[in-house]
């Protein structure tokens, strides 16, 4: 499978944090991934984080994302928030900073 996405330059994540606020919610930035990982957008405010595998992507979980550490925790307690474009898009434009990479290829195996 091969889908086109943009990976996130910029803000916070949570790998172990549910969305239904399960579990203990570490955030982490962005530039904390490490070697072979992508956050890549799947939606606004959740993310997909890939493995490189050769040259292809392995999908390991879906994430809680935004540009402040308080945004993801307010994602994590409010399911809906995911999906509120609108305010994930102005938050961006407000910010006025490179949020997201150019649209990329990223084979899933």
């Amino acid at each position: 499978m091969k889908i086109t996405r943009r990976r996130f330059l910029k803000g916070y994540f949570t790998r172990t944090g549910h969305i239904d606020d399960t579990g203990d919610t570490a955030l982490e930035d962005v530039k904390s991934l490490g070697k072979g990982e992508s956050l890549v957008e799947l939606y606004p405010g959740l993310a997909a984080l890939l493995h490189t595998s050769g040259e292809f992507y392995t999908f390991d979980r879906v994430c809680p994302h935004a540009l402040s550490e308080r945004g993801v925790e307010e994602l994590v307690q409010n399911w809906t928030g995911v999906f509120m474009a609108e305010a994930r898009q102005e938050e961006c434009a407000l910010k006025g900073t490179e949020y997201f990479g150019p649209p990329e290829d990223f084979k899933i195996q």
